[in-house]
């Protein structure tokens, strides 16, 4: 149990091989103990830690890439977790006929284990088995919890954002709903999860045209701090000015722009790839700014931000094709 906690602060921290170490560690331990022992240790039972260690490698092999190594960790985990009930659902990787009626372990358990699979299968672009997974992960939470418990709160975004990629907008919106909800009540209007489960509302009404609602919405997102700040704020920020653009608020696109290009450059990186292609958008944008006689009103800005992003991309190497595309647009300007 020890190696387990221990593997997961490591892999919280982005130390993969330590936290590797630890789980393997953990499992050849677990290996020693014979069977008939099993039953003097109470609630942490060694199949319990063996799952929890399986599914604590697959998280480290999935960070690193290793994607088809992780799914094994993963099904050894269901297969020790559920038993030979699972065999035939998780060999053929049908998780929608999975059984989890009698299992060796507590329920929440399989639900997490369902989850970390879940994410797996939408680094292999699987959405629909990644779909079937959270759904599951939701079901058994649901069956086990609180309505209100931030487990559902998870899963019920996780599923949105699998909605949201399938087109399922109506689904998405009411998972997405769900997760808010939770988040407000159980850890407050103003934390980052919140925000974050507010600006995916956003962004949904955003793919399907609302966008006078999306940035009502987008609104309500930043004024949530000081939970949003760094990515997040970037992020949001970057959603209003599409919104604004899309309905040709020029203006208001380009304000929101800058203050996205700010949050870059002093929270990220100053030279971040990002912010290059973001500067460049930003001069674009300003080059359609004319008054009513046609004369350009913000030619000088718009070299600034060229020359600023072409900067970037010249000192950092990146592709010379965006460097060829920023000279181009610094000549017309």
């Amino acid at each position: 149990h020890v190696f387990v906690s221990m593997g997961r602060v490591y892999l919280s921290e982005g130390e993969g091989d330590a936290a590797m170490r630890c789980y393997n560690e953990c499992v050849r331990y677990l290996s020693s103990i014979p069977k008939s022992r099993y039953a003097s240790f109470g609630t942490i039972t060694p199949t319990r830690i063996f799952g929890q260690a399986c599914v604590g490698a697959g998280r480290v092999l999935a960070s690193q890439g290793k994607l088809k190594s992780s799914l094994k960790r993963y099904k050894r985990a269901l297969k020790n977790q559920i038993g030979p009930a699972a065999e035939a659902a998780v060999a053929n990787e049908d998780i929608s006929s999975l059984s989890v009626h009698e299992v060796n372990v507590p329920l929440n358990d399989v639900a997490e284990t369902l989850s970390h699979l879940g994410r797996l299968y939408e680094q292999r672009n699987d959405v629909t088995r990644a779909l079937e997974c959270h759904v599951k992960a939701l079901s058994i939470y649901k069956s086990q919890l609180d309505l209100h418990s931030v487990d559902i709160g998870y899963a019920s975004n996780n599923v949105g954002q699998l909605y949201l990629r399938l087109g399922r907008f109506v689904d998405a919106e009411e998972a997405f709903k769900t997760a808010h909800h939770v988040f407000s009540l159980r850890l407050g209007r103003n934390h980052r999860n919140t925000a974050d489960a507010l600006l995916s509302i956003g962004q949904l009404y955003a793919s399907q045209g609302r966008h006078k609602k999306a940035i009502t919405t987008f609104q309500r997102v930043l004024r949530a701090e000081p939970a949003v700040f760094g990515q997040l704020l970037a992020v949001t920020l970057h959603s209003v000015a599409c919104s604004y653009e899309a309905t040709l608020q020029l203006e208001k696109a380009l304000k929101y722009y800058q203050k996205e290009a700010s949050v870059i450059r002093t929270t990220l990186s100053p030279c971040n790839s990002s912010r290059a292609q973001l500067l460049h958008h930003m001069a674009c944008i300003a080059m359609q700014a004319v008054d009513s006689k046609g004369e350009y009103l913000l030619l000088d800005q718009s070299l600034t931000w060229l020359e600023e992003a072409a900067e970037i991309y010249e000192g950092k190497a990146f592709n010379h094709e965006e460097i060829i595309h920023i000279q181009s647009s610094i000549e017309e300007t």
